[in-house]
């Protein structure tokens, strides 16, 4: 336990190797508790890994009124507890939004970025909607819609209302459910008026106002890491990272939670992120052209492990060919796409698109995604976003059938299941 300057004592877990990065993973809410040792214990061998639960969450009590002030001063003082003059932010999902707003306070602290499955920034929220009604039946739907409206709920219909909730996180539908279940499970008490709080507080301050700061304060090692099944759409982290300029990995068949539908090429991934990190960069070369394992991003370009999905900026890039030409087993994708193995898809931003159809049509065995959308194998669903409302509504209010978390911030999952609602 770790003492804030108000007397608030919050709990940390420290393990790994010295002589490395240190690095601090930032947990999903708000308002869970931590649930990042699986993805931590991938990478306990490359330096000191930092965890914690956010005030107000897990063991760490905390009654009062939440800010992003509030936690981004918790983590600079964390820090300064861990002797770390800088380290590497590795947040997933809502802590991805924790991390940029900790960048953008903190910049000379930051010495590394990793992006996990966020932040999702505008336009997101109809391609969510959608992807989360195609993920349940009309009966799971009027039967969240039924949970949502109960106050207080008892311990079986929390768990029942967050394994629904949670259960569209994942590509994996067979896995889903059992993997959302066991979320539910481990992971309460939910604090949603941390929710409702920060998520007031991202609509007032959206980080989609800071995208300029972040694009000049963000450090060469930074690095998004996503999965091209999860509901939310994979193509807005890809336009992120286009504005950003940063590498963005795509990772096809997962979901939110990578590192549980492919967890080899997210170990990859991740590990590859944090040797960037040491190094000093992210990447590191020109478009297309593979650097530790990882293709390199040019200004406005996504990047992958070699053989996956390849992002592409309008003015060119990895992918080679025109949209669904398949080059090198990989998709081409036409200007302002991005581009996954030959029949599979990760997205198209508002330039062009991937899949070729409109939203929802089949074009050659893929959904063709509408602007700013994300397409996946047809059949599948097209993705929520983290950083705003699972359904669309305010934190706690069900939506189509979907808890709704404030705007501008996300409810994220476990390593083993899924988000109160983003």
């Amino acid at each position: 336990m770790i003492e804030m300057d108000d007397g608030v004592r919050l709990r940390t877990w420290t393990a790994g190797v010295a002589g490395g990065p240190a690095v601090v993973l930032l947990h999903g809410g708000p308002g869970l508790r931590d649930y990042l040792a699986p993805v931590g214990a991938l990478i306990e061998d490359l330096g000191l890994i930092h965890r914690y639960d956010q005030r107000g969450t897990g063991d760490s009590a905390w009654p009062g009124t939440h800010s992003p002030a509030r936690h981004v001063r918790d983590l600079r003082l964390l820090l300064d507890a861990w002797g770390h003059e800088r380290v590497v932010l590795a947040g997933h999902s809502y802590g991805c939004t924790l991390a940029c707003s900790f960048l953008l306070a903190c910049p000379e602290r930051v010495a590394g970025l990793i992006l996990l499955a966020g932040p999702f920034l505008e336009p997101w929220r109809e391609a969510a909607r959608a992807a989360e009604r195609a993920r349940l039946t009309h009966g799971q739907q009027v039967r969240l819609a039924e949970l949502a409206a109960i106050e207080p709920r008892t311990e079986d219909e929390e768990t029942e209302f967050l394994t629904l909730t949670w259960s569209t996180d994942h590509a994996d539908r067979d896995r889903a459910r059992a993997w959302a279940a066991a979320s539910a499970r481990t992971v309460r008490p939910v604090n949603y008026a941390m929710n409702a709080e920060l998520g007031a507080a991202g609509r007032a301050d959206p980080l989609e106002s800071h995208v300029d700061e972040l694009r000049a304060l963000r450090p060469p090692a930074t690095v998004i890491i996503g999965g091209a099944g999860d509901s939310r759409p994979a193509a807005a982290l890809v336009r992120l990272g286009r504005q950003l300029a940063c590498a963005t990995v795509i990772i096809p068949d997962a979901g939110h939670h990578p590192w549980l539908e492919a967890p080899e090429q997210f170990r990859s991934a991740l590990r590859t992120a944090v040797a960037s990190s040491a190094e000093g960069g992210a990447g590191g070369g020109p478009a297309g052209e593979a650097v530790g394992g990882v293709l390199g991003a040019g200004d406005g370009m996504s990047a992958c492990p070699a053989g996956n999905a390849v992002g592409r900026s309008a003015e060119g890039g990895a992918g080679g060919g025109p949209a669904g030409e398949a080059v090198g087993g990989v998709l081409g994708a036409g200007d302002g796409m991005s581009a996954c193995p030959a029949g599979s898809a990760v997205g198209r931003s508002a330039e062009g698109g991937a899949g070729g159809g409109p939203a929802g049509e089949a074009v050659g065995g893929v959904l063709g995604a509408g602007d700013g959308m994300s397409a996946c194998p047809a059949g599948s669903a097209v993705g929520r976003s983290a950083d705003g409302g699972a359904g669309g509504g305010p934190a706690g209010e069900a939506v189509g059938g979907v808890l709704g978390a404030g705007d501008g911030v996300g409810g994220e999952g476990p390593a083993v299941g899924g988000g109160v609602g983003e």
